[in-house]
């Protein structure tokens, strides 16, 4: 069951609206390659259910499998 009144008030109260504010504006979302890949990678058949490598190029590996282009994103 979806409660509007909840849902708002969890927005509101976990500051996601900001969070969307600060991304629109083009800042970065910084995550270690480690927790990223954690995640995410059930997400891709090559990094699920355990990537065998350096973390980094799981990541690199994931998001070419998503479909990212590589303006989309900046690694580093």
């Amino acid at each position: 069951k979806f409660d509007e009144v909840l849902v708002r008030h969890q927005v509101k109260y976990l500051g996601l609206m900001e969070h969307l504010r600060v991304r629109r504006a083009g800042f970065a979302y910084r995550r270690r390659y480690e927790v990223f890949l954690k995640r995410y990678k059930a997400l891709c058949p090559a990094t699920w259910p355990h990537w065998k490598g350096v973390p980094a190029d799981g990541v690199e590996k994931l998001v070419q499998h998503l479909g990212y282009q590589p303006d989309e994103y900046k690694m580093g």
